[in-house]
C-alpha cells in the first residue's frame, strides 16, 4: 500500500525518487525542495575544522573500493581454472 502512495506522489512530482528499485539498489524518497538543499550542502565544509581534518584522514586510510570491470573477472575466473585445472 506504502508503495502505491509512494509511486503516486512521484508521478505528480511531489517527492523525487532515486535508486532502480532492485535489490541492493532501493527506491529512496525525498520531497523535492529537500533534495536541492541537500545536494547544494554536500560540497561545503563541516562548522569544525576537527571533523572535516578526521573525515580526510579515514578517507585516506581507508580509499574506496575499485570498480571492477567484466574484463577483470574473466581474467580471474581463467586463472582461477588454469590453477585448479
Amino acid at each position: 500500500m506504502l508503495w502505491r502512495w509512494l509511486n503516486l506522489a512521484y508521478e505528480r512530482g511531489l517527492i523525487q525518487r532515486s535508486g532502480t528499485g532492485v535489490s541492493g539498489k532501493p527506491f529512496r524518497y525525498c520531497r523535492a525542495e529537500k533534495l536541492a538543499l541537500w545536494q547544494a550542502k554536500a560540497g561545503e565544509p563541516s562548522d569544525t575544522a576537527e571533523v572535516d581534518a578526521w573525515i580526510k584522514q579515514w578517507q585516506d586510510k581507508y580509499p574506496p573500493r575499485p570498480e571492477w570491470k567484466e574484463a577483470d573477472v574473466r581474467d580471474v575466473r581463467a586463472n582461477d581454472l588454469e590453477r585448479d585445472g
